[in-house]
């Protein structure tokens, strides 16, 4: 019979594969190479295997186990149970809160952390980026996640400014979140709690999106069929967090140079 520590090994390296991301941030090496499948098929086929663990854990408790196995297949099986409610609340997820823990979010978050330390992880990193394909919304409900959250980024430029300039009360401006967003009112209670103490903050937010697509646009104009999004990408990144007016001047130096080396 399989024993505890086996069903908890086999069950966490599956785990690792179908949640690579999480390996990533956690610094299990050997899964930067993977992408997630999102996919409805996918998560109901994860789903199913889950299963399969939770029945062979149940074989297992009914044998003799010593306290320590005891312990790693409750741990085992609390995990394989998390993950199958995780599966069948995900649809829900993605169309309630503004921070999302799978799809593109997650994505992005992990390739802006992954730290290259040598030529495998580098090549590991490269074939994940070809993996996640033009379409990073997997199904509907990524791009029901997608639309809420553009929404919230929408109505809350209204509450910013309607608390700060026109003086919005507390509950008027959550009042107009609920109105708008679809989203939960105990999540935009807290929202509006934040914009109450941060003036300006969701008004900054979309600013400095503005002024990158900007920049962007004057870039893709400048260099033409010679334009690459990736080295865009990289020459905004390259010196970390700036101000937008010293972003704009890093950016014109580097079309001053792509230029140039265009002869």
């Amino acid at each position: 019979m399989t024993s505890a520590r086996d069903l908890a090994d086999r069950l966490h390296r599956r785990w690792l594969e179908e949640n690579p991301f999480a390996a990533t941030m956690y610094g299990v090496p050997g899964y930067d190479d993977l992408v997630p499948d999102d996919s409805e098929e996918g998560q109901q086929a994860w789903r199913a295997e889950v299963g399969r663990f939770l029945a062979e854990a149940d074989v297992i408790a009914n044998g003799q186990l010593t306290p320590a196995e005891a312990v790693t297949l409750d741990c085992a099986r609390a995990a394989a149970a998390q993950e199958r409610d995780g599966i069948d609340l995900a649809g829900d997820e993605h169309t309630v809160t503004a921070m999302q823990y799978a799809g593109p979010a997650a994505f992005l978050a992990v390739a802006a952390r992954t730290v290259l330390v040598d030529q495998a992880a580098a090549e590991a990193y490269l074939t994940r980026l070809r993996r996640s394909g033009a379409g990073l919304y997997a199904n509907e409900h990524g791009l029901l996640g997608s639309f809420s959250t553009s929404l919230m980024r929408a109505a809350r430029l209204v509450v910013d400014t309607g608390i700060h300039a026109f003086g919005w009360s507390r509950e008027r401006a959550l009042d107009f979140l609920v109105a708008h967003v679809p989203m939960p009112r105990e999540f935009l209670a807290a929202e509006t709690d934040r914009y109450v103490v941060m003036p300006g903050q969701a008004l900054a937010y979309l600013t400095g999106k503005l002024e990158i697509l900007r920049i962007r646009d004057e870039a893709r104009e400048r260099l033409g069929p010679a334009f690459s999004l990736p080295a865009f990408h990289g020459a905004v990144l390259d010196h970390g967090s700036l101000p937008m007016p010293t972003l704009a001047r890093s950016i014109a130096g580097w079309l001053d140079q792509s230029v140039a080396a265009q002869g």
